[in-house]
C-alpha cells in the first residue's frame, strides 16, 4: 500500500493556463489522478487570454513529485512556470536567529548593557562564578552538539549537513519549553576531541544536549561528561527515545489489558536508541527483552560485540533465542523498531501474540508503513507527523530541560526519566486513551510543563550540591507553600516573607502563589541587567529563603528602561504592611512576651539580623540590593508622630478592634 502523501514532500507550482471554463478543473483532476492532494489555489494574475495561478501539492516522496509536475506540464495549452519545495524555503537561512532581550536607545542603556557598566558585573562573577548562573544567559541555555555521525536515517552526513536538524532542535527547545539553545556541530569523529571540546565550551551553558552521534563512542562520551561537567549532559537519541517509548507503552498497555511483566519485547537496532529503550522498559517492569540488529538475534554465545551490545547480550534474551527477526518476533507482543525502513513486514506481525503493538520509528520511513500493518496490529506508532501516534523526541526534551534548569539539577538520572515518561502518560486521561491517542500531540501545551513540573520534583528530592568554586554553596528548594505560626496553625507564606492567615488575608500581602510566579516569570522573560539573589523580610516574621530562578535587579537600571518590578511591587506593599505592624509593635509585641526591640528571624536563614540596625525600624526589603518604590514614603513614615492609643473595643461597624484599630478602619466614635 502507498503512503499518504504530507507536508514534508510539498511544493507550490505556478501554472499558466488557458482564461477558460475547465481549464483550472482539468489541472486539479490531474493531479489528483496522479496521487497528489492538493491544497492552496491563489491567483497570481488574470490577464488576456491567460491565467496564472499557484498551486500548493503535497506528494509522497520525491520521486511523486516529479511525477505530478510532468503530468500537469503535459496538458495542452499548459505551462509549469516555476517550482518552489516549501520545506527548502523554510529552511534558506537558517530557522533560528539570535534576538537581543532590550532595546539600545539611550547612551544611559549602553553603559549599563556594555562598557562601562558591564565592568562590574564581571568582576562580580569572578569573584563568586557561581553567580554566572543568574548573571549570564546561562541559566536558560542549552548547547546541541552533534558530530554529524549517526542523523535521523541518514547516517554519518558530516557536521555541515547536520546542520539542518541541529537549527530545528534548537527551534523546538524555544518554542515547546522557552529554552534558548543553540547548535553546534563539530569537524570531528575523535571521542577525546569531543568530549575536550564540550569540556571547553560547557562555561557559557546551563546544561548538554547531545545529538546524532553513532553508537558505541556515543556512551562513553555522555558517561564522561556527566562525570567531569556539573552541569546535565543528556543524550537525545538515547533517554529522549527511551522515555516517549515508556509513555506511549504505558497507555498502550491499558488498552490491550497486558502488564509490563508479562510482555515479550523486540528491540530491532541495538543502537544508542534501542539500548536505552531496554534500560528504561527493564527498569519499568518488563522481564522478557530480545535484540536483533543486522546480523540476527543478540545473544550471549556470539561473538564480535561491542561494549554496549555485550551488556545488551548479558541483561536480555533470558531463553537465549538465536536466529534471525523471523525467530525473534514468534510470540511477541511489543516490536520496536530503531533500524531501518521496511524491514518488518505483515507476515511477522501474524506471528505475534494477540494485539499486537508496533512502534516502528526508523525516520524517514518507518520499519512498516501504518497502512501496511493495519489490520494485523492492534496499536501502530511511527516517528513521523503525518500519522497518529507519532512518538517524537520533543514531547520529551524541552520540559526535562525546562525542569533541569529550574532548579539547577546537576543531572538528569533515572527517577527523573522515569517521572517524565509517566507525566507524557498521564496527559491523556482514561477516557481518552484509544488505538489513535496513545501519546499526544506535540503540539499538546499541556505536555512541556507537566514534564518540567515532575522532572523538577524529582530534581528537588535528589537535591544534590552543585560543585564549584564556592563550595560551601548548596541548591535551595523552594520554600514550601505553607509555614506554621506559633499557634500551630498553618499559614500560606506570601512574597514579603511573612505568612497570611489562611481565615484572614491581609490585604496588604500578596500572596507568593501561581499569578505572582507568572507576574515574576513574564518580567525576568524582559530583564536583562545586574541581578542578585532576592530576599525579603520582614520585622517580627523572619526570613524568607532564597528562591530557585528568582532574582531582583538594581532600581537604577530598572528605571533607566522604565520598567517596573512585580517584586518591588510587593514588596513595596509589605513595607507599608511593616510600617503599620511597627506602629503597633509595642502593645502586640509586649503582650505576646517578645520585646519590641528584639525582630525574629527564621531559624538556618541566609540572613541575619544586623545588630548595628535599630531593631524596631521596618526592613521589608533588606538584603533585595534596591530601595522599594516607596522608599520616600516609608521614611516619612519613620518619621510619623507616635500612634494615638488604642482606640476602645467595639468600633463604629460594631465590631471588636484590635492592635488599636477597627477592623472596618472606620473612625472612631467619640468617647463617652
Amino acid at each position: 500500500m502507498e503512503a499518504i502523501p504530507s507536508a514534508s514532500y510539498s511544493m507550490t507550482l505556478r501554472v499558466e493556463f488557458p482564461h477558460q471554463p475547465g481549464s483550472l478543473g482539468a489541472i486539479l483532476t490531474t493531479i489528483g489522478e496522479a496521487g497528489g492532494l492538493v491544497g492552496a489555489v491563489d491567483i497570481v494574475r488574470i490577464g488576456g487570454d491567460k491565467t496564472v495561478r499557484d498551486i500548493t501539492v503535497n506528494a509522497r516522496n520525491s520521486d511523486h513529485g516529479r511525477s505530478i509536475v510532468e503530468a500537469v506540464d503535459a496538458l495542452e495549452d499548459t505551462q509549469v512556470l516555476n517550482i518552489s519545495d516549501r520545506t527548502f524555503l523554510m529552511h534558506l537561512g537558517g530557522k533560528i536567529e539570535v534576538r537581543s532581550k532590550m532595546n539600545i536607545r539611550t547612551r544611559d542603556d549602553l553603559s549599563m548593557a556594555y562598557t562601562p557598566g558591564v565592568a562590574r558585573v564581571c568582576k562580580a562573577i569572578a569573584a563568586e562564578p557561581e553567580r554566572a548562573f543568574n548573571l549570564t544567559i546561562k541559566r536558560n541555555t542549552v548547547a546541541v552538539v552533534s558530530d554529524g555521525t549517526a542523523v535521523l536515517g541518514l547516517g554519518d552526513i558530516g557536521p555541515e549537513a547536520a546542520m539542518p536538524v541541529m537549527e530545528g532542535k534548537a527551534m523546538l527547545f524555544k518554542e515547546f519549553a522557552g529554552v534558548d539553545a543553540f547548535p553546534i556541530c563539530l569537524d570531528t569523529k575523535d571521542t577525546e576531541e569531543i568530549i575536550e571540546t564540550v569540556k571547553r565550551i560547557a562555561p557559557a551553558f546551563g546544561g548538554i544536549n547531545l545529538e546524532d552521534i553513532s553508537a558505541p563512542r556515543c556512551f562513553e562520551i555522555e558517561e564522561r561528561l556527566k562525570r567531569e561537567l556539573e552541569i546535565p549532559v543528556f543524550h537525545d537519541d538515547q533517554h529522549g527515545t527511551a522515555v516517549v517509548v515508556l509513555a506511549a507503552l504505558i497507555n498502550s498497555l491499558k488498552i490491550v489489558g497486558k502488564e509490563m511483566k508479562d510482555l515479550k519485547v523486540v528491540v530491532n537496532g541495538i543502537g544508542a536508541a534501542g539500548v536505552a529503550c531496554a534500560k528504561i522498559l527493564m527498569s519499568a517492569g518488563v522481564e522478557h527483552v530480545v535484540g536483533c540488529d543486522s546480523r540476527g538475534i543478540v545473544h550471549r554465545r556470539r561473538d564480535g560485540l561491542n561494549a554496549s551490545k555485550r551488556w545488551f547480550a548479558e541483561h536480555t534474551n533470558p531463553e537465549n533465542l538465536t536466529g534471525g527477526l523471523t525467530e525473534a518476533m514468534r510470540g511477541s507482543d511489543l516490536f520496536l523498531g530503531l533500524s531501518v525502513p521496511g524491514v518488518l513486514t505483515p507476515d511477522h506481525l501474524d506471528t505475534m501474540n494477540e494485539d499486537p503493538i508496533v512502534f516502528a520509528m526508523a525516520n524517514p520511513e518507518p520499519e512498516i508503513m501504518p497502512e501496511a500493518a493495519f489490520g494485523h496490529a492492534r496499536i501502530i506508532a511511527t516517528g513521523r507527523s503525518d500519522y497518529p501516534n507519532q512518538i517524537n523526541n520533543v514531547l520529551c526534551f524541552p520540559g526535562i530541560f525546562r525542569g533541569a534548569l529550574d532548579v539547577r539539577a546537576r543531572e538528569i538520572d533515572e527517577e527523573m526519566k522515569l517521572a517524565a515518561a509517566r507525566a507524557i502518560a498521564e496527559v491523556i486521561t482514561e477516557e481518552e486513551v484509544s488505538e489513535d491517542y496513545v501519546i499526544p500531540s506535540v503540539f499538546d501545551e499541556r505536555v512541556a510543563p507537566a514534564v518540567a513540573e515532575t522532572v523538577a520534583q524529582a530534581g528537588r528530592r535528589a537535591a544534590r550540591p552543585v560543585a564549584s568554586a564556592s563550595r560551601n554553596r548548596r541548591w535551595a528548594p523552594r520554600p514550601p507553600r505553607f509555614l506554621t505560626g506559633r499557634s500551630g496553625r498553618r499559614r500560606r507564606q506570601s512574597c514579603d516573607g511573612g505568612s497570611a492567615s489562611p481565615t484572614r488575608r491581609s490585604a496588604s500581602r500578596v500572596p507568593f502563589g501561581a499569578d505572582c510566579r507568572r507576574q515574576i516569570t513574564a518580567y525576568n522573560k524582559n530583564m536583562a541587567g545586574l541581578r542578585k539573589i532576592f530576599v525579603c523580610t520582614t520585622p517580627g516574621r523572619g526570613v524568607a529563603g532564597p528562591r530557585a530562578g528568582v532574582s531582583s535587579t538594581s532600581a537604577f537600571a530598572r528605571r533607566s528602561r522604565g520598567l517596573a518590578s512585580p517584586h518591588r511591587r510587593c514588596c513595596a506593599t509589605a513595607a507599608a504592611a511593616a510600617t503599620r505592624r511597627g506602629r503597633s509593635s509595642s502593645s502586640s509585641r509586649t503582650t505576646s512576651g517578645t520585646p519590641a526591640s528584639a525582630p525574629r528571624t527564621s531559624p538556618g536563614s541566609w540572613l541575619a539580623t544586623s545588630p548595628e540596625r535599630p531593631p524596631a525600624e521596618p526592613r521589608a526589603l533588606r538584603g533585595c540590593g534596591t530601595d522599594p518604590p516607596s522608599a520616600r514614603r516609608t521614611r516619612r513614615a519613620r518619621r510619623a508622630p507616635a500612634p494615638s492609643p488604642p482606640r476602645p473595643a467595639g468600633g463604629p461597624c460594631g465590631s471588636s478592634c484590635s492592635r488599636g484599630r477597627c477592623s472596618c478602619r472606620a473612625p472612631a466614635r467619640p468617647g463617652p
